[in-house]
């Protein structure tokens, strides 16, 4: 791993929808927990994958906006 590659832990709020009709979820959105690569961050987001391969290809890329992360914490 070259010191430009980190793997992060974030806690974050999610939005979501669910169609039909319902009662209101009253409970907020949803706290979410996810471990990933770092593939590329901005001012207002972070872009993180669960997967590369040994050719630094990344799969299944999920971007959080910034203003949604509760908790960060980098490791190795």
């Amino acid at each position: 791993m070259s010191d430009d590659e980190k793997c992060v832990f974030l806690k974050w709020l999610d939005s979501g929808t669910t169609p039909g009709w319902r009662e209101i979820d009253k409970d907020g959105p949803p706290k979410v927990r996810s471990i990933g690569w770092v593939v590329h961050e901005t001012d207002d987001d972070i872009t993180i994958s669960t997967s590369r391969t040994s050719f630094g290809k990344f799969v299944d890329q999920l971007i959080i906006p910034k203003k949604c992360i509760l908790y960060r914490e980098y490791f190795q």
